[in-house]
């Protein structure tokens, strides 16, 4: 009989000890985790700290871009060298040489800031310009061939009669037209040599566009834009 009661003292006992134990655990929860020192003074761990979002393409190259992004003239100081600023074409009617209807501008960027150029000419049809707008990085330097159409000069040669006839006729002229751009434009270097240069011109084409019909007039042009003309000469045969 004895037997009988210690084994059923020891069943209640042991099954209010698991009940107490188990009903313990589950209000207290799993223990917290001790923060270092390290780690309260310096944050959570870098494994769990949120990292910036990854800058798109799209969204830097194919975007709008705006005045706020071009230099302002007025604190730029000599930003663009473009040379020579006249061009000389010896014409001898169909014995003109093709060497002799090309020629070579240099445009330089003299700025720090990355610059942006455009070649304009009141007679279009009359030349082929390569390129006709281009980047420059900061010190770096492009050659642009212009190139008269051989079919053009019998209509020259007729110009230059009239004007020795005593007529007077709008001659022949380029501009340069150059920007500088803000970093924001492009990103940076190594973002910019990653997109195809057709990108970046359109971008480019486009804000120039976009200034030009906003602008009232050259002065409010010329806050944003540098032009530099480049005028046309022409001489018949040996004369000069």
């Amino acid at each position: 009989m004895l037997q009988i009661i210690i084994l059923v003292l020891t069943l209640v006992l042991g099954g209010a000890g698991y009940y107490y134990f188990t009903r313990t655990q589950s209000d207290r929860g799993q223990p917290d985790k001790k923060e270092s020192p390290s780690e309260s003074l310096l944050g959570p761990p870098k494994d769990v700290v949120k990292s910036p979002a990854p800058v798109e393409a799209d969204n830097v190259a194919n975007q709008d871009g705006a005045t706020e992004q071009i230099v302002k003239t007025s604190e730029l100081e000599d930003p663009v060298d473009v040379l020579p600023g006249r061009l000389s074409f010896k014409l001898d009617g169909v014995n003109t040489s093709e060497s002799s209807l090309t020629a070579t501008v240099l445009v330089r960027n003299n700025s720090k800031k990355m610059g942006v150029f455009k070649v304009r000419t009141n007679r279009r049809k009359r030349y082929i310009v390569v390129p006709s707008m281009a980047y420059l990085k900061p010190g770096h330097s492009k050659e642009v061939k212009i190139t008269l159409r051989s079919t053009e000069i019998e209509q020259i040669e007729n110009e230059i009669k009239a004007e020795v006839a005593g007529k007077k006729l709008k001659p022949d002229t380029f501009l340069v037209q150059w920007m500088n751009v803000t970093d924001v434009f492009y990103l940076d270097d190594t973002f910019f040599d990653s997109i195809k240069m057709e990108t970046w011109l359109k971008k480019a084409s486009n804000l120039i566009k976009k200034v030009e019909s906003e602008a009232k007039d050259n002065k409010e042009r010329r806050a944003y834009f540098i032009y530099e003309k480049i005028r046309v000469k022409f001489t018949l045969g040996t004369s000069e």
